[in-house]
């Protein structure tokens, strides 16, 4: 998240001019993310090492989003 903030007074204009930048996932990560084991025991990963999971997550692609504000 950056933060600029900017005062303006031109003519009848005057207050302050804010630009936001925020970027999610900014160094662009990709795959899934295992969240929860499994309930039952008869998941298991092949070979019986433990049980398996039961609940992946995917990762957010990365977004960029500009927001600009006036405030007077």
């Amino acid at each position: 998240m950056l933060r600029y903030a900017h005062r303006v007074s031109r003519g009848r204009f005057r207050g302050t001019l804010t630009f936001q930048l925020n970027i999610s996932n900014v160094l662009d990560r990709d795959g899934i993310i295992p969240q929860r084991f499994s309930s039952t025991p008869d998941f298991i990963i092949p070979g019986g090492r433990s049980i398996a999971y039961s609940r992946f997550d995917l990762m957010d692609p990365r977004s960029i989003r500009l927001t600009t504000t006036f405030t007077y």
